[in-house]
């Protein structure tokens, strides 16, 4: 059966519920809105807590990138995804330990029927378990769901710190050794217009050193070679200078 047509009364209705359907208006009911995902701020945008310690945060972040060592826009994006990862990480622990403190629910009520009970006599007496620990217990049971929400949450943010360090490890990798090969090749250039005795700037080349750090990198790589000549003749003297003798005083 084809549908009949709405009426302009119907029509008018609909396009004022959509209306009202939009989602908050005010400031302050966009502000609220955005926050709903955030209670726990495991998974939500924004990081700091009201109530988390922003020197603190910034003195663990600031750590975290003197020790990953972003060099570029996107290390940095990474190195910023792993500590703000951890930083919820720290979080899970606190959050369930505070679930514990939950005012546990009440043992259920049991039908007691006397002509059902067996006198069973036993030297051991039953084990009865702390009261802290009962309680504990009736939390986690009334709560299960959330407690596996939060094992969740925390092995997510584990596999987004797993794969943003591998990442970032191998962007480095590859980065270190883009600019060894460059740096040596810089140094070959180097070295080829000082024997020439003539002036020479790197970057007429398109390399991004300055001279004083080629100067040092080729001090570097003759350190380099020496001490590896000086460990094939085993430390010997003699032997070491039949390559490299000692220059005249």
């Amino acid at each position: 059966m084809p549908k009949l047509p709405l009426s302009d009364a119907r029509l008018a209705a609909n396009r004022a519920n959509a209306q009202r359907s939009t989602g908050p208006v005010s400031v302050e009911g966009k502000a609220r809105s955005s926050a709903n995902s955030r209670k726990h701020n495991l998974t939500g945008r924004e990081v700091l807590l009201p109530s988390d310690d922003r020197d603190l945060y910034t003195s663990f972040i600031d750590t975290l990138f003197d020790e990953l060592r972003p060099a570029t826009a996107l290390e940095t994006e990474l190195v910023q995804i792993i500590a703000d990862s951890h930083w919820r990480l720290r979080r899970i622990r606190p959050v369930e330990e505070s679930m514990f403190t939950l005012a546990p629910p009440p043992p259920p009520e049991t039908a007691h029927d006397e002509s059902r009970c067996i006198a069973v006599e036993s030297e051991t007496p039953p084990h009865i378990p702390p009261a802290d620990l009962v309680d504990a217990g009736r939390v986690f049971l009334a709560n299960s769901r959330a407690f596996a929400n939060l094992a969740l949450y925390e092995q997510r943010l584990l596999r987004t710190i797993k794969n943003a360090t591998a990442e970032l490890r191998q962007l480095q990798k590859e980065r270190e050794a883009r600019e060894k090969a460059t740096l040596s090749l810089a140094v070959d250039y180097y070295r080829g217009h000082k024997m020439l005795d003539m002036p020479w700037d790197p970057a007429s080349d398109g390399f991004d050193f300055s001279l004083e750090q080629l100067e040092a990198a080729a001090r570097r790589e003759c350190s380099r070679i020496c001490v590896e000549h000086a460990k094939s003749c085993s430390f010997k003297r003699e032997k070491f200078e039949k390559r490299y003798p000692p220059k005249a005083a």
